[in-house]
């Protein structure tokens, strides 16, 4: 994640931790106590190294394991619980992009549901199996041309992107007139990565302002005036 030049002068001893699913990389997580958030040390390259794992399973769709069934069952739960607030955005032409669509789950819901839809992911493997759902995903948001959405959402997906700012900015500009941008994301606080203030700081950087709690599902949703 990206950060201000005076964003470092507020850190606090790190937390040593590795990655022992695919690179056996280390890193250290630094807490910001100002934004309150996590810093990555250092800072990763090549994102999608990262994720080619058989373990990563919302880009294989494995369910091979106990683990990966009950995995499945509370994504069911969990997109049902999605469509349900995606339902109650008062739109009526209902167009939908989602922002780190993995294996395309979230946007075919929404498919069948009536909305019209366009979904960004990375990796070409979680692409491919999207595509044998008849969900046709970009790899980046600069393929995305002439288009404006009601809905952007980035499902735990924004502690994942690598330039925040130029992403934010991007994305508001995808935006229609009145549409909102839901960025559910973990805090510290609840033993995750960032928090409402820190998201608001940078919000507000973007000049995007109107952060609302909605429930515990999602954390906070923006709302362009």
């Amino acid at each position: 994640m990206e950060m201000s030049k005076g964003s470092n002068k507020n850190l606090i001893p790190p937390l040593s931790c590795k990655d022992y699913t695919v690179s056996g990389d280390c890193f250290e997580l630094t807490t910001n106590k100002e934004y309150e958030m996590l810093v990555t040390a250092p800072l990763p390259v090549n994102l999608e190294k990262y994720y080619k794992s058989a373990a990563y399973i919302s880009h294989t769709d494995s369910k091979k394991t106990c683990f990966d069934k009950v995995y499945h069952t509370v994504k069911n739960y969990a997109l049902h619980q999605k469509l349900s607030l995606l339902n109650s955005f008062e739109t009526s032409e209902k167009s939908v992009l989602d922002v780190g669509a993995g294996t395309g789950d979230f946007l075919n819901v929404c498919k069948k549901n009536d909305w019209t839809i366009l979904g960004i992911e990375p990796s070409a493997a979680a692409r491919a199996i999207a595509k044998k759902k008849e969900v046709f995903l970009k790899a980046e948001l600069s393929e995305i041309k002439n288009q404006k959405f009601d809905v952007i959402s980035l499902w735990h997906v924004l502690e994942h992107v690598e330039h925040l700012k130029d992403t934010i900015k991007t994305l508001q500009g995808l935006l229609k007139p009145g549409g909102e941008l839901w960025l559910p994301c973990q805090t510290i606080k609840a033993t995750m990565h960032s928090s409402i203030r820190s998201i608001g700081q940078l919000m507000m950087c973007q000049g995007i302002f109107g952060i609302l709690v909605k429930n515990r599902f999602i954390s906070c949703s923006l709302k362009l005036k």
